[in-house]
């Protein structure tokens, strides 16, 4: 059953994605880096890498620093299992906050990449979590499958990031 979720809401990110490009495409050519290229899948992969290493207990304000700047300043970021919404620079300012508190906590974050598809200026990417952290003086486990879909501005910057736990 739950093999069947996944499958339905991955189809209906593609059917979306591949919508909205169509809308794109017969409205005006397709928006395209500056670079004159897609997003690649080593521009993905290096941001994945930066939003692990934001979750390691030696996370440092520099680590943040590297995250963030694959980002506009004014990015939307939504966490949608727990109803978060993170809005330019005011979001990210909470968020950094949270992060280096988060960081405290942390015992043990890995991440693994499962697929990535990548569109004109979108990219979803499937990956798995694995994190052990400690939380009311209690050690706590996570593990998870999250659905992140990401939105690119012209300058390769992320606008835009849902974020679905599976």
């Amino acid at each position: 059953m739950k093999k069947i979720f996944v499958n339905s809401v991955l189809l209906l990110l593609i059917f979306t994605l591949s919508s909205y490009a169509q809308q794109q495409t017969q409205q005006q050519t397709p928006q395209k880096l500056s670079s004159g290229t897609l997003p690649t899948k080593a521009l993905v992969l290096n941001f994945m890498n930066a939003f692990e290493a934001i979750y390691q207990p030696e996370m440092t304000k520099d680590t943040l620093d590297k995250y963030y700047n694959f980002m506009t300043s004014d990015v939307i970021d939504y966490h949608m299992a727990y109803n978060v919404v993170r809005k330019g620079a005011e979001g990210i300012k909470r968020s950094r906050k949270g992060l280096l508190n988060k960081a405290k906590s942390s015992i043990h974050y890995k991440l693994e990449v499962e697929s990535i598809i990548i569109g004109s200026s979108t990219a979803v990417v499937v990956y798995r979590e694995d994190a052990r952290y400690i939380k009311n003086e209690k050690i706590k486990d996570f593990k998870g499958r999250t659905i992140q879909i990401l939105e690119f501005d012209e300058h390769a910057k992320i606008k835009l990031m849902r974020r679905y736990q599976d």
